[in-house]
């Protein structure tokens, strides 16, 4: 078994995560000792405290009982012109606070303003910290130059580099990728000649066995029984790797990440690397799609018939995601979620490929074979002549222009998410409104998360049969939102069928070089058209990259990725096999079991554990601990060739 050089690909990604830096200080006396035994990871203590209040400080100007000083803050991952919450106040009878604890993930900007404190201007200030650190938010009055300044102290104690286990996780991954195959080298040419003896003598005891009147070969003119009139299915082992690797980190996502945020969905615009998996297996659902329903026509399956299996696994994933959501209270079901998704992505992108016909000018799907007619007509009459223009556009485009009245069918879906979007009156919210509200756009806002997305999804299922955590409401202070809203459904219906495009390169065009070349230029299309909408900006752009929202930006770009993902894993494990794909190609092989298995079963024990105080380490550890059991659970179906489809 090969090692998986994929390693290199997730360290690639996880550069996405950022390094956290904090300034150091001068000293202040800590009068309110804080409690670090009940610091969690990614927490730390500030304390706020000023000595303008002092009583050598009573000529300071307009000083008196009333006088008030405000800190307020807000976290740099709320990065939408975000308005700021109150923290603490200072006065006379609370001249230094307790320590508050915050998050250090991301950093924070402070503005400090006064009340009956006519010397006093606003200031503000921005500082990124450290977990289990202590600092102090210091506001000074100087007598010598008669000014109030503003400072973060740095940490009082040793603070944790979060990053930390994360890379020691991926050094151990990328040690073992790079000493198993050594391993494995150095165990086949040790006993390559003890197994080459023993293939001689099994050979040797064939041979006696056989009867002197019987040929060798076994009369069929060396094929096989098994093999004669069939043809061996070569199956595309490098889609069940990416399958596979899609739902594995899935797992890893679902469970914690080990408590980092880039290990976690973003909280509105943005890109992590938890967000890639989910629409990475709708891409591969779509590439799957017309070797399935060729499959199925070549076998002459009735066009009914086909539908009705579309139709049936189709309500088997969205009857099971309806399970997984556990309506034990009826009254607050929610109705949409992951499996539905993927359920009507399938269904609607199956409507199209049996429903919409080819162009008129072709029958069936384009036979490149043809396409030898073209060097010789390139002889006979040059290449600029019609006919030969005519077969070189033709294999060129074969897997793009008799398809076109169902890209048109594609496309319009594509256009409605446009028109409802930015079309639709919401009340109380401005027309096109992508925004999480909340405390974004200084609150102005707050009931419009996700403008249209939400609006349309309460008319249809009422505000109880939506989700009511969405990932964005801890920083934005939002209300309900489902980010498998009914808007995203158009959008993940073309990423489905930017899925089948790429299935079709591969039906169409028998030539590797071929199939890699158009895969590179889909992948450098589609993520220039997602460049071109988002500006290149996070937030700045005409429309963000945004999961929650599922904008056509995020379906571009993470489309673009999965034609470059393919194209990698197409090369390493398909062309020149030097990854077997393990331990990903068995959870591939049974994606639907393994998810939902890890959804039911994710809470026991050794599956999961958690701890009184938990750590990045421990919390990665119990993460990694939990994928492993699935990656096992799925090894072990492989072996005892238990496959479950639905």
């Amino acid at each position: 078994m090969k090692s998986p050089p994929i390693v290199i690909l997730f360290l690639t990604l996880l550069l996405l995560f950022k390094s956290v830096i904090c300034e150091s200080g001068g000293l202040y006396n800590f009068t309110i000792e804080p409690n670090f035994s009940i610091l969690q990871y990614d927490q730390f203590y500030l304390s706020v405290g000023t000595n303008i209040f002092d009583n050598d400080h009573n000529h300071i100007p307009s000083l008196n009982p009333q006088s008030n000083i405000q800190i307020w803050y807000k976290s740099d991952a709320c990065s939408l012109n975000c308005k700021y919450l109150p923290l603490t106040n200072l006065n006379y009878s609370n001249p230094l606070t307790e320590a508050i604890i915050l998050n250090s993930a991301f950093g924070y900007s402070f503005k400090i303003t006064a009340s009956n404190l006519t010397y006093f201007q606003s200031t503000e200030i921005s500082q990124e910290f450290r977990q289990y650190g202590e600092y102090l938010l210091s506001i000074y009055y100087n007598n010598n130059t008669t000014k109030v300044s503003t400072s973060i102290i740095g940490s009082m104690r040793p603070t944790q580099i979060d990053t930390i286990p994360i890379i020691v996780m991926f050094s151990i991954l990328l040690a073992m990728a790079i000493t198993f195959p050594l391993l494995l080298k150095f165990y086949k040419s040790y006993f390559k000649e003890r197994l080459q003896y023993q293939q001689q003598q099994q050979q040797q005891q064939q041979q006696q066995q056989q009867p002197i009147d019987q040929p060798i070969d076994g009369g069929n003119s060396g094929v096989s029984g098994a093999e004669v009139g069939s043809e061996k299915k070569d199956r595309l082992k490098s889609l069940d790797v990416f399958r596979g690797l899609s739902v594995t980190v899935m797992i890893f996502v679902n469970y914690g990440g080990g408590g980092y945020w880039y290990f976690n969905h973003s909280y509105w615009n943005g890109l992590t690397v938890a967000d890639l998996v989910f629409p990475w297996f709708i891409f591969i659902m779509g590439i799957a799609m017309p070797f399935s329903i060729s499959s199925m026509e070549k076998r002459g399956t009735p066009r009914r018939e086909i539908l009705k299996k579309i139709i049936i696994r189709s309500c088997k994933l969205f009857a099971l995601g309806l399970f997984l959501n556990n309506g034990q209270d009826l009254s607050h079901w929610r109705i949409l979620g992951v499996l539905q998704r993927f359920a009507l992505s399938y269904l609607v992108t199956g409507l199209i490929l049996l429903y919409v016909p080819l162009w008129r000018r072709y029958k069936v799907i384009p036979n490149l074979e043809n396409y030898s007619l073209l060097k010789n007509n390139h002889i006979q009459r040059g290449w600029y002549s019609g006919e030969n223009l005519r077969l070189l556009s033709h294999n060129m485009f074969a897997d793009l222009i008799p398809f076109w009245p169902q890209w048109m069918v594609a496309l319009s879906l594509l256009s409605f998410w446009f028109l409802v979007t930015f079309l639709l009156h919401v009340p109380g919210c401005p027309r096109g409104y992508l925004g999480p509200g909340g405390i974004s756009d200084q609150g102005l806002y707050s009931d419009c998360t996700g403008g249209a997305a939400r609006y349309v999804d309460i008319k249809i299922f009422t505000q109880n049969h939506i989700y009511q955590t969405p990932t964005c409401q801890p920083v934005y202070l939002t209300g309900s939102y489902d980010p498998e809203g009914t808007l995203g459904y158009l959008t993940s219906i073309f990423l489905c069928f930017l899925g089948v495009q790429a299935g079709r390169t591969i039906l169409i065009y028998k030539s590797n070089k071929s199939r890699i070349s158009r895969w590179i230029i889909w992948s450098i299309v589609l993520c220039s058209i997602a460049a071109g909408l988002c500006g290149l900006s996070q937030n700045d752009g005409w429309i963000p990259v945004n999961k929650n929202l599922w904008t056509p930006t995020f379906v571009f770009l993470l489309a673009g990725f999965g034609y470059f993902v393919l194209m990698i894993m197409f090369i390493i494990v398909d062309i020149k096999k030097l990854w077997n794909g393990a331990p990903f190609i068995y959870v591939g092989m049974n994606p639907i079991t393994i998810y939902c298995a890890h959804e039911i079963l994710g809470e026991y024990f050794p599956l999961s554990f958690y701890m009184a105080v938990p750590s990045h380490a421990l919390y990665l550890l119990s993460n990694c601990i939990g994928v492993t059991c699935w990656l096992v659970v799925a090894y072990l179906m492989y072996l005892n060739k238990i496959f479950i489809n639905l």
